[in-house]
């Protein structure tokens, strides 16, 4: 066997282990306020290196967050899976994010009332 299959035959196996890990990268989920001001579910992606799938169910939420949304100035509750830990947290105009340096969370505030919350587990680790 020459140099360049055992690479490709190298690349073959990262490819493959990786792929099995690596479940998701980012999974962003859409709230938008019903007639009553109350959040609701309205849909879910999963974006990871082998592409992007639908979701259909948000994760158990661990806490609901209250802010006052950018663009409409109501007052929502978002609820938001976070993981144990102390996050830093940052203010942007349109969003609030939470830092666990390895997974990041981001509320992001839509013109249009909606609210996307965006969880982050970096490249090749799952949400």
């Amino acid at each position: 066997m020459n140099l360049r299959h055992g690479w490709l035959i190298l690349a073959m196996f990262v490819w493959a282990s990786t792929a099995q890990t690596s479940s998701a990268a980012i999974a962003r989920y859409r709230y938008v306020p019903d007639e009553t001001g109350q959040l609701r579910f309205q849909s879910g992606e999963r974006v990871s290196v082998l592409g992007r799938c639908i979701l259909t169910q948000p994760p158990q939420p661990t806490c609901w967050q209250r802010f006052c949304h950018a663009f409409t100035n109501q007052w929502i509750c978002v609820p938001l899976a976070l993981p144990e830990g102390v996050p830093q947290i940052f203010h942007r105009r349109d969003r609030i994010i939470y830092d666990y340096s390895t997974y990041t969370v981001q509320v992001v505030f839509v013109a249009d009332g909606s609210v996307m919350v965006v969880y982050n587990s970096g490249l090749l680790r799952g949400v």
